[in-house]
């Protein structure tokens, strides 16, 4: 789902609400001025202006940290924003009925971008990527750039691939959004989340717990994995017994 920068988003929330930018100014105690420049994007936004913001006008956190890190990095679960863990059955169950819907940020796909000669920004091939997570190139492309593109909207499976495939934590490379500033349960639902992802990556299958393996070697582990690779990238099937 598109996330929009902070700038935008108090700008809509001020025009809904009917507030004047004075009236704005008073509540979050800046100058009109000031307050006048961070709507229009003419003054950078700090996390204490944030941070300031939410406490005085009673709007979600992490929601507000997810538009203020929408380009340059992610939001820290358990420092930047505390949530409680949920049931996760009614965590699933609220994403799964489009009550929240995945995001993710620009910089937590950067190691799949470059830039060329005139700074624009390009893909790079991750087609091993393709080849570990199961989904196609272009939709890995739609993926990486929801923050700002429409898409079909990104599934509980894909997330849990992708940080399979990546080895890293749920909440380094998406997170949640809705439409609501004032749901403060949104933190709950992605800290619960970002735990069931990390049981998943974690979790060994049971016929790989069956195997008689004590320990792999990093040899072995490498090897095993670029198997992997070729064999999901001929599309090979195994052979019946």
């Amino acid at each position: 789902m598109m996330t929009e920068n902070f700038n935008k988003l108090l700008e809509k929330l001020r025009q809904r609400k009917g507030w004047t930018q004075e009236e704005l100014a008073y509540m979050t105690g800046y100058s009109t001025s000031h307050i006048s420049k961070i709507l229009r994007g003419d003054h950078s936004v700090t996390t204490r202006f944030v941070n300031q913001v939410c406490d005085l006008l009673k709007i979600s956190r992490y929601s507000a940290l997810v538009s203020f890190h929408r380009s340059d990095r992610f939001v820290k679960l358990g420092s930047e924003v505390r949530g409680d863990v949920i049931p996760e059955a009614e965590a699933l169950r609220a994403i799964e009925w489009g009550d929240y819907k995945f995001t993710t940020f620009w910089y937590s796909f950067l190691n799949f971008r470059y830039q060329d000669e005139n700074q624009n920004w390009h893909f790079k091939d991750f087609s091993d990527l393709t080849t570990e997570t199961g989904i196609s190139e272009g939709r890995l492309k739609e993926i990486f750039d929801c923050y700002y593109k429409p898409c079909d909207p990104v599934t509980i499976e894909e997330t849990t691939r992708v940080c399979k495939a990546l080895n890293k934590s749920w909440h380094e490379l998406f997170a949640l959004t809705c439409n609501d500033l004032y749901d403060h349960h949104i933190v709950n639902v992605a800290v619960t989340f970002d735990r069931y992802v990390e049981h998943q990556r974690s979790k060994r299958s049971e016929r790989f717990q069956q195997l008689p393996v004590d320990k792999l070697s990093e040899g072995e582990t490498t090897f095993l994995l670029e198997m992997l690779k070729t064999y999901r990238k001929l599309h090979l099937a195994p052979v019946p017994e």
